[in-house]
């Protein structure tokens, strides 16, 4: 029986599915740093899983060498350690190794983890992206009022989850903020008015699956309160001449930039326009709403391609649905718990505990057959929540 090594257990009863469907055994793996990301989700039935503290380049290479897996499928949700994969993909690749790793290489995690320079290659090759300037020196602050005024968004270079973000009002704050991060690497954009939307697109050897796009809301100045933290809605504009544009966009960034795997573009759309904002090369936060909302199933995708070589026919049900992630402010524990596994419409549910606090407490994602029934479902969990986010999510439900 061959075997696949996936590192870490996002979705992994859709990859024990997939495995078992071609007679794979999977071999999985879970740091520590993990667990307090994702919640463990459930086995159903015996798996082979595995813990450790951090898992490097070199314990990867060994896993491959010591358990003869004939494919590697890492499910990273965070650019480090995208850059460790890309390195045991270039490991099998120079030594000719007959592993199949779905993996970026390191050229490409090279541009992606650098949102700046993902900004610079794609502005080259004329694809829209957000207005910017890298602060080069703490003298050259001055240009940037000039140049774009406040309110303005600082960023470090090689951020992500929304670390290393910062938002300035005025000149003085602008000068203490980049004095004390200016060796992180900084660049600077100015806040636009408009949508937040993000699409996922899942690419491989030539082959792109493009998902359902994702509503997140209005543009806000709070941004301490992350994205990842409201209410979001998929399917967004589907069928329409900006979801065409969009993945004419994504599509030709994805060759530029070579991505392989799973990746989640983030756009702001301004005056009907889109422009990317940043890139993330991996799965993300928006990948079980999208797949709720009747996209692909992407860990079985994946899968599939760490297996074949090859991403297959579309692996999802194909039933369109409106689906929600919802805010709730109370941990799902005891009654609720049961209550939220019992409900046929609710597809993930996630308690968030690693930043104590946010009002919020975790996220659910609920799917339904029409917008009506979605909101009704929605007001059966309303006293979990609070009003602002139902408020939302009715104002997001008009974006269908």
């Amino acid at each position: 029986m061959e075997k696949l090594l996936v590192i870490e257990t996002d979705g992994i009863n859709d990859i024990a599915k997939e495995c078992a469907s071609f007679g794979w055994q999977p071999i999985f793996v879970q740091t520590k740093s993990y667990h307090s990301w994702l919640p463990l989700e459930e086995a159903e039935g015996t798996m082979d899983i595995r813990t450790c503290g951090n898992l490097s380049y070199f314990d990867i290479i060994r896993l491959m060498i010591s358990e003869d897996v004939r494919g590697i499928l890492p499910i990273s949700l965070l650019e480090p350690e995208g850059v460790r994969d890309s390195l045991v993909k270039d490991h099998i690749q120079t030594r000719n190794i007959p592993v199949n790793i779905v993996a970026n290489s390191s050229a490409t995690m090279e541009c992606t983890f650098d949102k700046w320079l993902t900004k610079e290659i794609l502005a080259h090759h004329h694809i829209p992206v957000t207005p910017g300037r890298a602060i080069e020196t703490i003298e050259g602050v001055g240009e940037l009022l000039e140049e774009f005024g406040f309110p303005l968004i600082v960023k470090e270079r090689k951020s992500y989850t929304g670390m290393g973000v910062r938002i300035v009002h005025n000149a003085d704050e602008l000068k203490r903020h980049v004095i004390r991060n200016f060796e992180k690497g900084l660049f600077a954009e100015p806040f636009l008015p408009g949508s937040e939307v993000s699409m996922e697109v899942i690419a491989w050897k030539g082959e792109m699956y493009f998902q359902p796009m994702v509503y997140k809301g209005e543009t806000r100045q709070n941004i301490v309160e992350h994205p990842a933290y409201r209410p979001r809605i998929s399917p967004y504009k589907a069928g329409t001449p900006l979801e065409e544009k969009i993945i004419s966009i994504v599509g030709d960034a994805v060759e530029k930039l070579q991505l392989q795997g799973a990746a989640e573009f983030e756009f702001i759309i301004t005056n009907g326009e889109p422009y990317v904002m940043e890139i993330n090369p991996r799965i993300s936060g928006i990948t079980r709403l999208c797949k709720a909302a009747g996209g692909v199933n992407v860990y079985r995708q994946l899968t599939h391609a760490a297996m074949t070589g090859s991403l297959g026919e579309r692996r999802g049900n194909g039933v369109r649905k409106y689906a929600l992630q919802l805010p709730l402010t109370v941990l799902p524990e005891g009654e609720l718990l049961e209550r939220l596994r019992r409900d046929p419409h609710i597809s993930y549910i996630k308690p968030i505990t690693w930043m104590p606090l946010l009002p919020i407490k975790s996220n659910i994602i609920m799917s339904y057959d029409s917008v009506e029934e979605l909101c009704a479902g929605m007001m059966e969990y309303a006293e979990f929540t609070h009003s602002d986010y139902l408020s939302e999510a009715r104002k997001a439900f008009e974006q269908y």
